[in-house]
């Protein structure tokens, strides 16, 4: 056998185990071979890891492009800076700026179904890394359209968003809003007839209505600004626990599988890892910098911590802790990054009230893991392989594709120095945004290289592979794991 490409001089990565002394052969974009040195083939390229590890690309559950910017820029260097963080795949919720074209006041969306047609040709002429998609649903035209994305577009997962209150602001700005109890059980009856998975943002917005408004008011008798602090403060963690133990119920009742985005509240892990304890199909997903940072950290240029508003907020160091238990006692299922290309000006308008949400993630995200994680020994890198490459996969209906270094699987490898350190800037990355959350910190653990379907793109921090090379993925029907 003679093959396209081989990677020797590595240590492969699986879920179970770390082979050393192995390399992988690879022919047409796939795993052909993984065989001790002395066995490999030749090749027409041959990359020497120089003894790094090699892990599956990630496979991002959760990822976020056009929300403020043209959707094809951002995909072209979005997905270009992602690579930098080691993902191969994404999937990619709804777009906004360019593609649905909601005006501040408009409350009405566009016909879904059209959207995402444009959608999957942006993706495919501009990424240099493979996407699925995943519509948020929000009315019943939405829940009506459901058959046609499995059939047309082959999406099996569905997100949705009851923090967003019909009517409220967000719903303004979006276009989007949540359901009562009896829309969420007709919408979910139809997901659960098509195979699919609901993927739900919980926070309860009459809790955070509650909190918000006594939050300001004290901040406003203090007569000083609001901060990173009063941003989590107005959104506690019993909005997110009572959201998701309503959710829980609701899904429950109707057999249906029901995945958690951005988990970060202790009392929520405690209650899903009962959950899980009696068979209950939950899966739960945590993000980086819920892992990184707490609602008292400090950025670089941000003394209020704008930079860090997010949906779900930052939270206490107990939350943290508990996080990092709950990947390695299996609460936790899914890392995903949250990523959204946003910038300074956004941030910098008004007040953490009324600043954009979002930031910057996908970059950092194999990296924030390494060092965070694995370099002090909080998680094994077998553990972060599991989490962020082959449970996504298997999940999201593109196993056994994506998310293992197996023969037969997609050649989507990431060569990871464990030791290299860097001072992140934005400086490095290629993506739109101009700042980034861990600007000024250093993080060990960084991939030196990462390979889509067999195509280098990224090599010791410079992109090499052409836009384009990314291609659509239809997912297959949810089955139970």
């Amino acid at each position: 056998m003679h093959a396209d490409l081989v990677v020797r001089n590595c240590k492969i990565v699986t879920t179970s185990e770390t082979l050393v002394g192995h390399g992988v052969a690879v022919q047409d974009g796939k795993v052909v071979a993984v065989l001790r040195e002395q066995e490999l083939p030749t090749a027409s390229r041959t990359i020497d890891a120089g003894g790094h590890f090699l892990m599956p690309g990630a496979v991002d559950p959760h990822h976020h492009y056009g929300f403020y910017k043209e959707f094809s820029e951002e995909c072209q260097r979005g997905t270009m800076g992602a690579t930098f963080g080691g993902m191969t795949t994404a999937i990619m919720m709804n777009t906004m700026k360019s593609m649905l074209e909601v005006e501040a006041d408009k409350v009405e969306h566009p016909p879904t179904l059209e959207m995402f047609e444009r959608i999957k040709k942006t993706v495919e002429e501009n990424s240099v890394i493979d996407s699925a998609l995943r519509p948020w649903i929000s009315d019943e035209v939405d829940v009506a359209d459901i058959p046609a994305f499995v059939d047309i577009f082959g999406i099996t997962s569905f997100k949705f968003l009851n923090h967003f209150p019909k009517g409220g602001r967000s719903h303004r700005i979006t276009g989007f809003h949540g359901m009562d109890d009896g829309q969420l059980l007709a919408a979910w009856e139809v997901v659960k007839e098509v195979g699919g998975v609901a993927a739900v943002h919980a926070e309860n917005p009459y809790i955070i209505r509650k909190y918000m408004f006594d939050v300001q008011k004290r901040v406003k008798s203090e007569g000083r600004d609001p901060t990173l602090t009063d941003w989590a403060d107005a959104r506690p963690n019993i909005a997110e626990y009572t959201a998701q133990s309503r959710d829980i119920q609701l899904a429950q009742h109707i057999g249906l599988p029901i995945y958690f985005v951005h988990t970060s509240a202790r009392e929520s892990i405690d209650h899903l890892y009962e959950c899980k304890r009696r068979g209950i199909e939950v899966y739960v997903e945590t993000c980086p910098h819920y892992l990184a940072f707490t609602k008292h950290s400090r950025f670089k240029d941000d003394p209020t911590g704008a930079f860090a508003k997010q949906k779900a907020p930052l939270r206490d160091k107990a939350d943290q802790e508990r996080l990092w238990q709950a990947i390695n006692d299996g609460t936790i299922d899914c890392l995903g990054s949250d990523h959204m290309e946003t910038f300074k000006s956004a941030k910098q308008q008004t007040d953490i009230w009324g600043c954009t949400w979002g930031f910057p993630s996908a970059e950092t995200y194999y990296p924030v893991m390494l060092s965070e994680g694995v370099n002090k020994g909080r998680i094994s890198i077998n553990r972060l392989a599991q989490i962020a490459a082959e449970n996504p996969a298997r999940l999201y209906g593109l196993w056994p594709r994506k998310g293992r270094i197996a023969v037969g699987f997609d050649a989507d490898l990431v060569v990871v120095d464990l030791n290299k350190e860097i001072t992140v800037s934005p400086d490095l990355f290629p993506s739109l945004s101009d700042f980034n959350l861990y600007d000024g910190m250093t993080l060990k653990g960084w991939p030196i290289m990462t390979i889509v379907r067999g195509n280098v793109i990224m090599e010791h921090g410079k992109i090499v592979g052409r836009m384009g090379t990314g291609k659509y993925l239809r997912q297959e029907k949810y089955r139970r794991w």
